[in-house]
């Protein structure tokens, strides 16, 4: 591991090696954001997937722009499937003379010869045993939170969170237009959520999702619906009725036993939590450590 971990000076390009999928990307979030607000005049480019580039095109948040990798093993292939970027696309790399260069893509076996590729001025990531230094560096550790995991390789370069780190995606109209062009009329609308004690996202994001829809019911490991312990819960949201008689039954004799709250019950449990908007504080919900114990 190593040592140096203050700030790189006159950084103006960064990029950030992340290219998987969506849940991995907002797993990043925090430590893109504190390297975007430790460098704020720098323009920072994500290393992903075609996808990130609609995704995340016209979004707010700490990207300014994608570049899709072709087809690399370990890198935007899994490590069981054959594939090289040629070597006109590393030269595009190196064209864009990236002052820094972060690897947040797994113990770099594959990402790190990558990385170092790039030409980068700096490189910082995470690193297995078996892989590849690169100028500055933490061990992989598998058994580990993946926020804190991220953080980790952001500090490498003196970028340290502001606050609590909550995973934050902005939510625009054309995800919106989205959801109703692909919804049918008596669709369903699921959200899976995760909360601890209180329930006061849950509850929240209840209320949001409710909103729109006639029908809501909500399932939840009974011990999680009353907030004694850390969990998920699923939310389903409709114009049509919900079989809530069929579902209770279900949800009793599952394995894992549910509850099913709907009607008054939702009523009650939602108890005038305020909708979630755009640009709005929120403090997402963090497992505790214990649960990856």
């Amino acid at each position: 591991m190593t040592s140096d971990s203050g700030r790189v000076p006159g950084v103006r390009r960064i990029a950030v090696l992340r290219a998987n999928a969506i849940g991995d990307l907002l797993l990043a979030y925090p430590a893109l954001e504190a390297v975007k607000a430790a460098y704020p005049e720098a323009r920072l480019t994500l290393l992903g997937r075609p996808w990130h580039a609609r995704f995340l095109r016209g979004r707010p948040g700490p990207v300014d722009e994608v570049v899709a990798l072709p087809p690399v093993k370990g890198v935007s292939l899994p490590d069981t499937e054959e594939g090289e970027a040629p070597e006109e696309f590393y030269a595009a790399l190196r064209r864009r003379r990236f002052d820094l260069v972060l690897q947040m893509h797994g113990g770099g076996r594959y990402s790190n010869p990558f990385v170092r590729r790039t030409g980068a001025r700096v490189t910082a990531g995470l690193r297995t045993p078996d892989a590849e230094p690169l100028d500055r560096w933490v061990p992989y550790v598998y058994y580990q939170h993946e926020i804190l995991r991220y953080l980790e390789v952001a500090a490498l370069v003196g970028a340290r969170p502001k606050g609590t780190p909550e995973p934050r995606l902005a939510v625009t109209d054309a995800d919106r237009a989205e959801l109703a062009r692909v919804l049918r009329p008596t669709g369903t609308l699921l959200v899976n959520t995760a909360d601890g004690k209180g329930l006061a996202f849950a509850r929240r994001v209840a209320a949001t999702v409710h909103g729109p829809f006639r029908h809501a019911v909500l399932l939840a490991d009974p011990g999680v619906m009353r907030g004694r312990r850390f969990g998920n819960l699923i939310l389903a949201a409709s114009d049509a009725a919900f079989d809530t008689d069929g579902l209770v039954r279900k949800a009793a004799s599952g394995m894992p036993r549910a509850r099913c709250l709907h009607g008054r019950a939702f009523t009650d449990f939602v108890a005038g939590a305020a909708p979630l908007h755009d640009g709005d504080p929120v403090v997402v919900p963090v497992p505790p450590p214990s649960i990856f114990a």
